[in-house]
């Protein structure tokens, strides 16, 4: 049975996720920058905290991606996906001290009212 309190949360689940998978990603990349790539860089890599949390939450992601296509039309949920570069690019600028464009506010402005149009339209099966 869908409530929508279980609905919104798998919905805000997706970009949530693949945000920290970014962010981790970010923060475990930065410990290999200077290393040349190489065994001893992959080695690294493959055991790096951050970069193990990055694929858990792409491994969760997967998983909840599947279980929203399960239950809406592909046309309907997609658009939710574009909510991660306003996640992604937000959490950029407040940690990691990012520079945000005038042109990419107006766009995260775009996204955010083009994803609030298709995700007020009934959905039908």
């Amino acid at each position: 049975m869908k409530t929508p309190a279980a609905t919104l949360a798998l919905w805000l689940s997706l970009p949530l996720l693949e945000t920290l998978a970014q962010v981790a990603v970010k923060l475990g990349g930065r410990a290999f920058a200077a290393l040349p790539l190489g065994w001893p860089w992959l080695l690294g890599v493959v055991t790096s905290p951050m970069i193990l949390l990055s694929f858990a939450c792409d491994a969760l992601t997967f998983l909840l991606w599947m279980r929203i296509l399960s239950r809406h039309r592909l046309s309907f949920a997609f658009p939710i996906t574009s909510l991660c570069y306003v996640t992604i690019t937000a959490s950029g600028w407040c940690m990691f001290g990012e520079a945000m464009t005038l042109l990419e506010i107006v766009g995260i402005v775009l996204i955010v009212s083009g994803v609030t149009l298709v995700a007020g339209e009934r959905e039908t099966p």
